[in-house]
């Protein structure tokens, strides 16, 4: 039996387009092990909402709470008694990341 492929089906590499450093396939943001890192390493940290595939938003409010490897990113839920530590973790694939969102900030109180 013979199979043919259309013209069309080739590696999502091929048909990314390169924005800033995210790269666009089919219209949708396709992020790296490296620009999650980057987005997390900078300073001061921004704290971030990352949006995966499937529409769930998880908020990063402390760099700590997220372990970056090659295909997936482990997502800390932040403890009560210590936004530092984690309760339980999320594993999510690198290739379900559609967004990384900052988060807004509060000012300081003014008196």
């Amino acid at each position: 039996m013979l199979f043919a492929f259309p013209v069309d089906c080739r590696p999502p590499i091929a048909l990314g387009k390169m924005v800033g450093r995210v790269t666009l396939w089919g219209g949708i943001a396709v992020f790296s092990s490296d620009d999650i890192q980057r987005r997390l390493r900078q300073s001061p940290f921004i704290p971030v909402r990352i949006i995966i595939s499937s529409g769930q938003t998880f908020d990063v409010l402390h760099p700590d709470l997220v372990l970056v490897g090659r295909r997936d990113i482990t997502i800390g839920m932040a403890s009560t008694e210590n936004p530092t530590q984690y309760e339980q973790t999320t594993r999510v694939p690198i290739m379900h990341v559609t967004a990384l969102e900052d988060l807004p900030t509060t000012a300081p109180a003014s008196n």
